[in-house]
């Protein structure tokens, strides 16, 4: 389904005719447009769809290290950021730290090269002791949604060709369709209310298989929990593997 198309089935819903968008007493192509985008926003927001990931590639600088931490790239979804790899070493996801936990590791743990990692106000922070400049890193995460605008763009459910698509384009143009109705134009409030629940049962429906096919995917030699040591480096004379669950 592209973008022309969508317009065009919207139109069939709200009974008008998009040749004749231009002299329509109440919607304008803008209207149609937003009210897709807008959809398009909100299914793409619904899961962790295949299609939103990506993964982000730079090189440290000094002033990383110096930093302990990297920027969020502009177009990745706050918190999102799932897998930490540098020099071709995971920072994994399970060594990912709530910030003060983080902190509190680091500054007991000062020296230590192991590959804890946190977030914090889209700054992705890491273990500096572990890295070095000059070393590439990716970070893998979700893309923030995408930008419809030409008539040819692919909604976000054709993800290679037009003519092929997931149920999930319907749900957009529902959704495109609930906004409609909510609109200060149309103010069916109600109406748009049990159409924005549809389009979300349709999405969540699709959701489902592919939350399975992903929790049948097997995980290698990765512990069920993780607890950092947090009481390591307190007293060189004392035990420091004491609140270490790890060994």
């Amino acid at each position: 389904m592209t973008l022309l198309e969508a317009k065009q089935a919207l139109c069939r819903k709200l009974n008008i005719d998009y040749t004749d968008i231009a002299n329509n007493d109440i919607f304008t192509a803008t209207d149609l447009l937003a009210y897709i985008q807008a959809g398009s926003q909100l299914a793409w927001d619904r899961h962790p769809w295949d299609f939103t990931e990506t993964i982000k590639t730079g090189t440290l600088v000094s002033g990383d290290i110096t930093a302990g931490y990297l920027a969020y790239p502009v177009d990745l979804s706050t918190g999102s950021a799932n897998s930490l790899i540098i020099n071709a070493i995971e920072f994994p996801e399970e060594y990912k730290l709530k910030h003060r936990d983080y902190l509190k590791w680091k500054r007991l743990n000062p020296t230590s090269t192991d590959r804890y990692w946190s977030e914090y106000n889209r700054n992705i922070y890491f273990n500096a002791a572990a890295v070095a400049a000059g070393q590439t890193y990716n970070i893998f995460g979700k893309l923030r949604s995408i930008t419809l605008s030409g008539d040819t763009d692919l909604i976000i459910f054709s993800t290679d060709t037009d003519n092929q698509e997931d149920s999930g384009n319907n749900a957009i143009v529902d959704l495109a369709y609930a906004e409609a109705l909510g609109s200060e134009k149309l103010k069916q409030i109600d109406t748009a209310d049990k159409t924005r629940l549809k389009a979300f049962g349709i999405l969540d429906k699709l959701w489902e298989p592919m939350e399975q096919y992903r929790a049948q995917q097997q995980v290698k030699n990765r512990p069920f929990f993780l607890v950092p040591n947090l009481f390591a480096g307190r007293n060189e004379t004392q035990r420091t593997d004491l609140g270490n669950f790890n060994l």
